[in-house]
């Protein structure tokens, strides 16, 4: 996906086939079927879009905002060989989230990968 972003999108390895027109899931646009224009190229290592501004993941925020926003806190073991991944808005809130193009919600559980 080649694209300037500012939102909560993770992209963890196997949720979306490569080479697909990339279709919103219904629990994250409020136009089920609604498509966004391209698609997923193929990829090998998880990577996340990871800030905002605002306070969740749908809500929209002018671009002066700069008291409201969205990042990601990644707490890494080095020992297991594993991140855990949360969004976190800026009132210290974890910020459910669910992937945008697959129909899988995240929630608030911290999203686990493992190191490369």
């Amino acid at each position: 996906m080649i694209s300037h972003q500012h939102d909560l999108y993770p992209f963890l390895e196997g949720t979306i086939p490569p080479n697909t027109k990339l279709v919103y899931n219904k629990d994250f646009s409020a136009t089920e079927g609604k498509t966004y224009n391209g698609y997923m190229t193929d990829y090998h290592f998880n990577t996340f879009i990871c800030g905002k501004r605002g306070l969740t993941q749908h809500d929209e925020a002018p671009a002066g905002n700069h008291t409201d926003y969205v990042g990601m806190l990644v707490n890494v073991d080095l020992s297991g060989g594993n991140q855990s991944c949360v969004y976190m808005n800026s009132k210290g809130e974890i910020v459910p989230v669910v992937n945008p193009f697959a129909e899988y919600t995240y929630g608030t559980e911290p999203i686990m990968t493992t190191l490369k």
